[in-house]
């Protein structure tokens, strides 16, 4: 009886530890489409801005802005086209990685002054094939460490209950085991 109550504890605990990331590194993954890589928008500003030719959502990142463009008819992502960015009077160039399909604006000037707290008004020039456009928005930028590791926080709070639930409803079923086999054999 005791040996599976070893086993699912055992079991518990290494899932716990598979879940478990800490502070690891994931600047990888800062290519990636936005609904690829679970992230709040607190953690990450993010833009959203659509006219009736595109669909653009950018994120700020510590090494650039990662622009993903689509067409707003089909939905499909708009790839080598040609993308302006506008802020405080300064214009730079969005290069596009053929690898991800999205463009990235690596200007340092730039991400330093879309670092800074506040709301950047930000202008996009987009021409892709035989469609052009503009598209303008907001980057909110907040320096909140609270709000991202209250985030982490809750969902590791949440994450314990759990597996706590779990271990109490497997030890009751190995308690319930136990004694029908007790009754059974007539102790």
């Amino acid at each position: 009886m005791f040996k599976h109550l070893r086993i699912y504890v055992l079991s518990l605990l290494l899932l716990g530890n598979a879940w478990a990331h800490g502070d690891e590194d994931h600047s990888e993954h800062s290519h990636a489409a936005p609904g690829t890589v679970l992230q709040t928008s607190s953690v990450v500003p993010t833009l959203t801005a659509q006219s009736d030719q595109f669909e653009l959502v950018a994120r700020l990142y510590p090494d650039e802005l990662g622009l993903y463009i689509d067409d707003w008819a089909t939905n499909t992502p708009v790839l080598h086209g040609d993308v302006e960015v506008e802020f405080n009077g300064r214009k730079a160039v969005a290069k596009f990685h053929s690898d991800h399909g999205d463009y990235a604006l690596a200007d340092a000037d730039m991400l330093k002054a879309l670092s800074a707290e506040g709301e950047h008004a930000l202008l996009f020039t987009i021409i892709a094939g035989r469609k052009s456009d503009l598209l303008t928005g907001i980057l909110v930028v907040k320096h909140d460490e609270h709000a991202a590791s209250s985030v982490a926080k809750s969902w590791l709070s949440g994450l314990l209950w759990l597996a706590g639930a779990v271990v109490l409803v497997l030890f009751g079923l190995v308690i319930r085991k136990a004694l029908r086999s007790r009754k059974e054999k007539g102790l």
